[in-house]
């Protein structure tokens, strides 16, 4: 037993296995036609639903209330939760460990920033948009500047 485990482990170190680069079958033309119209049916959904989904969201919640709109909003984290988990990605966010004293001022700063953005919106209306892109012009060039530094 001893020399086998220490042959096998040796040779998994330094050994190829040949079977993973002959080529599969080849596709016949009927299943490339298919293949390639799922492809393309696939990727118009998937746009389709990267569209419409976050306005169906908004709508039924402003049309039926917070408590669809969270529900709807909390059942998609589930999901995509769900699909992290069985796909096997979820070991790629268990390193991540925030740490609250740095993650509640931020939450409290965006909050204050978006509560300006749409008070600006309401009491300044249009001279808020040339207001916000000269600001993020400016830093924009401050950041830049720094960097170059």
């Amino acid at each position: 037993m001893g020399d086998s485990d220490g042959e096998d482990r040796e040779k998994k170190m330094w050994t190829v296995d040949p079977s993973i680069f002959k080529p599969g079958p080849q596709d016949t033309k009927l299943r490339s036609r298919i293949a390639g119209l799922a492809k393309s049916i696939g990727r118009s959904a998937f746009f389709l639903f990267l569209f419409i989904y976050p306005l169906t969201l908004v709508i039924s919640g402003i049309l039926y209330g917070g408590l669809v709109f969270w529900s709807l909003t909390i059942g998609s984290l589930g999901v995509i939760g769900l699909i992290l988990w069985k796909g096997g990605y979820a070991g790629n966010f268990s390193g991540r460990n925030p740490s609250l004293k740095r993650q509640i001022p931020a939450l409290f700063i965006a909050f204050l920033m978006a509560l300006g953005f749409y008070a600006g919106l309401i009491i300044l209306k249009i001279w808020l948009l040339p207001i916000v892109i000269t600001i993020l012009v400016l830093s924009l060039a401050v950041t830049l500047r720094k960097t170059r530094l």
